[in-house]
């Protein structure tokens, strides 16, 4: 699939894909940064429902003023959009591009006894709970988002402890 970044044209391949989700596709476009590619309603992952392919639909028209009026949210683990994916003529907003964070797990992993093993202290998870609560925080009292897709799998963390959330365009 070709897309375009700041007027460059970009093409996408299968094999540069890291993550899929119910919305969209992630790709590796560089060492540390990754394109968020929602699905159009035409995606295979939509063949067998019109609901979700009207949701897509529904989501890209949304996502053509809002990602453009995207706010900067400096300073918090927070991965926000950088540059708009586009179609070749800059109109139609296909996606963006974001950071990369390498060697994270999604905070679903940490439920997990077996992940977590013998060696991950519950002092450590109880310090990026607490780091997550005050981001949370932070973004609530300081930035008055609302974060709209708050689950264990928009939450990646890193080898340290520091987790980042992901899927900021569901913000509001």
């Amino acid at each position: 699939m070709d897309v375009y970044i700041a007027g460059k044209k970009v093409r996408l391949t299968a094999s540069q894909s890291v993550g899929k989700g119910g919305e969209a596709d992630v790709y590796r476009i560089g060492n540390d940064t990754v394109a968020k590619i929602f699905k159009q309603p035409d995606h295979p992952d939509y063949a067998n429902s019109s609901q979700e392919a009207e949701g897509a639909r529904h989501r890209l028209k949304e996502h053509q003023a809002k990602l453009r009026a995207f706010p900067k949210i400096g300073g918090l683990p927070v991965v926000t959009p950088e540059e708009l994916v586009t179609d070749a003529a800059g109109r139609e907003v296909l996606g963006y591009t974001m950071a990369f964070i390498p060697q994270s797990e999604v905070l679903m992993r940490w439920s997990e006894r077996s992940f977590r093993g013998a060696t991950l202290e519950n002092n450590k998870v109880l310090e990026m709970f607490r780091s997550l609560r005050e981001t949370v925080d932070v973004l609530h009292r300081d930035h008055k988002v609302v974060i709209g897709d708050f689950n264990d799998l928009n939450v990646l963390v890193t080898p340290n402890g520091i987790p980042t959330l992901i899927d900021a365009d569901s913000f509001q």
